[in-house]
């Protein structure tokens, strides 16, 4: 598995953005038909949130669409060591940025939390090439072989 990722890695470094994200659509759909036991645990916890808010149809959209997210995400993270500065500038949007340098100003530092919406990893890079220094608090990964990769990017800039 560990040589399929770095097969995956060293193609996603030669090919443009909207293709890796494309791919990372697609991959994300083939694995909600393969991967049973994480697509059950996916629209169980849905349905503990949605409660009868949501048509199991509609579960299975939003489950689809969390598989397909989470896929493009990966293969943006493998992407982002070629990424430049300007590019990931362009790429994401830091909405008030003026409460957190206000809190900095105060000299007692801050701390930021946000949940995983769009690619969190792109959060931290973007923070630091606005001149930001700081640290990410995360649990390791199940798969230690890919710590490496995921430390190596967060602290890369």
């Amino acid at each position: 598995m560990y040589l399929g990722f770095q097969g995956v890695r060293a193609l996603v470094q030669v090919l443009p953005l909207w293709t890796i994200r494309a791919l990372g659509r697609g991959l994300g759909l083939v694995a909600y038909g393969l991967l049973w036991d994480q697509r059950r645990l996916t629209l169980e916890h849905l349905a503990v949130a949605f409660g009868k808010t949501l048509s199991p149809a509609k579960r299975r959209r939003i489950a689809q669409g969390v598989f397909q997210h989470l896929a493009q995400n990966a293969l943006e993270w493998m992407w982002l060591p070629r990424c430049s500065t300007d590019e990931l500038l362009r790429l994401t949007t830091c909405e008030g940025l003026e409460h957190l340098r206000a809190a900095l100003a105060q000299g007692n530092g801050a701390i930021l939390v946000t949940a995983h919406f769009g690619n969190w990893e792109m959060i931290t890079l973007s923070l630091t090439a606005l001149g930001f220094k700081g640290a990410v608090l995360a649990r390791r990964l199940r798969y230690p072989e890919y710590e490496a990769f995921l430390i190596a990017l967060r602290g890369a800039r």
